[in-house]
């Protein structure tokens, strides 16, 4: 709320009106927001767990060969509860978009609204289910999100040259 009112800049005083209602106030993490985001849009049916770890445990080699980072600290190994929590998403593809978002905020020109917000990337995770350009609820089970399914729902942020 406080980058959506910055951006607005002179509603500060209905800002602290609406702060005072409230008696506490709440600053979401990075890491919260991921929590939120798999448990509010990609959480699971349970009939769909045992389908997704049998998935895992018949291509868990092949998917963490194919899927490592290299060059970074960031972690890529995925377990088996990560890959039933975040599917189809990698667990490291949640975070990566949270930069993605965080560094599109950050441009020249951008509005400010935009970044690691923990409403637009709720919002990225559920119109990569559903926007017409990813449809992964229509996907066959196994199908996952890659960078390039990311860069389609993110690419009408960034500016002609950026893109």
């Amino acid at each position: 709320m406080d980058e959506v009112v910055a951006a607005i800049d002179d509603k500060r005083v209905e800002l602290a009106k609406l702060q005072d209602r409230f008696k506490n106030r709440i600053d979401m993490a990075p890491a919260d927001i991921r929590e939120v985001a798999t448990r509010r849009v990609l959480s699971k049916k349970q009939a769909a767990v045992p389908i997704l770890q049998q998935l895992f445990k018949d291509s868990q080699g092949q998917l963490n060969a194919a899927c490592r980072l290299e060059r970074t600290t960031r972690k890529s190994e995925v377990t088996e509860a990560d890959f039933v929590q975040f599917y189809p998403y990698l667990p490291h593809f949640i975070e990566l978009s949270i930069e993605i978002m965080s560094g599109i905020r950050l441009q020249p020109g951008a509005p400010k609204h935009f970044g690691g917000s923990n409403r637009t990337i709720i919002k990225q995770a559920y119109e990569m289910l559903v926007s017409e350009r990813t449809a992964f609820a229509k996907q066959p089970v196994g199908s996952l999100v890659t960078l390039d399914k990311i860069f389609e729902l993110v690419e009408g942020n960034l500016s002609t040259e950026k893109r």
